[in-house]
């Protein structure tokens, strides 16, 4: 997958490295959104798993991206719960 811009500035603000993204996009949960992109995030069972294999990586349970085709909009971590993926 491509990145934007955005995405590469935001991902470095962050603190997102390039490991991390490429395991949400493994593992991590998508649905659609208005206009057409996606979120891919953890549910809440991978979030636990993801605590307990990456006990290193603080926030990676938290971590979504927004996807558009092959483009990677932006990357960043949930502060509030994200109901339409977590069930």
């Amino acid at each position: 997958m491509q990145k934007t811009k955005h995405t590469i500035i935001r991902q470095k603000q962050r603190g997102i490295t390039d490991k991390d993204i490429n395991i949400v996009l493994k593992y991590g949960k998508s649905a659609r959104q208005k206009g057409g992109s996606e979120i891919i995030c953890f549910s809440r069972k991978q979030q636990e798993n993801i605590k307990i294999d990456h006990k290193n990586n603080k926030n990676l349970e938290n971590l979504y991206l927004i996807v558009d085709g092959d483009l990677i909009v932006t990357v960043a971590y949930k502060y509030r719960k994200l109901r339409r993926l977590l069930h």
